[in-house]
């Protein structure tokens, strides 16, 4: 039996704006205070005390390069306590001596037990090093201007001090100080032309570097690798290139399993045109059990799409940019 796929409009009453930077909901189990818009970078440390839970066992965040933390109550302490954090996609694989994680603070109520607060982590790095730092290094993102100088010492590498808006131009970054692999230095100067580097360290003026004068150098004592994530297939990527927004999200291999295609997400770019293959051959026109009526249509809404942000590829996942596109 075929039948025509008829899409009916449907007009949505109450859009949801795009990039909104708290979240807040209610629940009658707990309540969750707004997510604090700033996303900080912590280290963390587990809770070793023996008491009931969740006030023990969970962990202990310091907010990197300040002396005091800001948390979920919005009190500053030396470190916060919370009683979980929720880890998304990224997987907790790596046994190392500090965890750096970016993420926000949410002010959790625990029924009984009071706010106690959980961090929602964005991303997380590991140390390389098996021994933690007792130093009192700074820490930096350091990222490859991708420019070319004529004379040395050439200043193509910008450093920003983590959780501040301090910016730097440096001439070098110096991994010789740091205990590790060759495979993991490899590694490191490939992010930090791509990506960016996590690092610690402290800058060190170089003396008559080159023809242009002194240079500027992180003298690292530590630097940080991604820590790998559960990246569905449908959104993995390398390049923006690879990614595209497309209502095609799923596979069709018989009518049974059409869909209507409404508003456009984030996907492969090479899924998305084999789902779109697939649905066109399977599910232009419809067959359907024998036990619904031969004179019935399917019928699809139309949804009036909320316009997108472009779709970009980051941490080998393809997302929506942080801003919208002009309607």
């Amino acid at each position: 039996m075929i039948k025509n796929l008829i899409f009916a409009a449907l007009l949505l009453t109450t859009p949801l704006a795009y990039g909104e930077d708290t979240v807040s909901t209610s629940a009658d189990s707990g309540s969750v205070a707004p997510i604090q818009k700033k996303v900080q970078y912590y280290t963390i440390q587990p809770d070793m005390r023996e008491c009931v839970s969740p006030l023990c066992g969970g962990y202990f965040l310091s907010a990197v390069n300040s002396k005091t933390t800001r948390c979920s109550d919005g009190q500053l302490q030396k470190s916060c306590y919370v009683a979980r954090i929720d880890w998304g996609d990224i997987r907790q694989d790596k046994q190392t001596s500090t965890i750096l994680i970016k993420g926000r603070l949410i002010a959790e109520n625990f029924p009984n037990f009071g706010n106690l607060g959980i961090l929602i982590a964005e991303q997380a790095w590991h140390s390389v090093r098996t021994t933690p730092l007792s130093n009192k290094d700074s820490w930096y993102q350091l990222n490859s201007k991708n420019i070319v100088c004529v004379a040395a010492p050439c200043y193509n590498i910008q450093e920003n001090l983590l959780n501040f808006p301090t910016i730097q131009a440096l001439s070098g970054v110096n991994l010789n100080g740091v205990k590790t692999n060759k495979e993991n230095k490899a590694e490191a100067f490939k992010i930090l032309a791509t990506d960016g580097l996590l690092a610690r360290g402290h800058n060190q003026v170089i003396r008559n570097q080159g023809a242009a004068g002194d240079g500027l150098t992180l003298v690292a004592s530590d630097f940080f690798l991604p820590m790998e994530q559960n990246i569905d297939p449908n959104l993995s990527c390398d390049t923006d290139s690879q990614c595209t927004s497309s209502p095609y999200q799923h596979p069709v291999s018989s009518p049974e399993e059409c869909y209507c295609p409404l508003c456009a997400a984030p996907i492969n770019r090479d899924i998305a045109l084999e789902n779109e293959s697939q649905w066109v051959s399977q599910c232009s026109t419809f067959g359907f059990p024998d036990d619904l009526d031969k004179n019935e249509s399917l019928i699809c809404p139309a949804y009036m799409c909320i316009a997108q942000p472009p779709v970009i590829c980051k941490d080998h996942r393809c997302v929506n940019a942080t801003k919208p596109l002009p309607y």
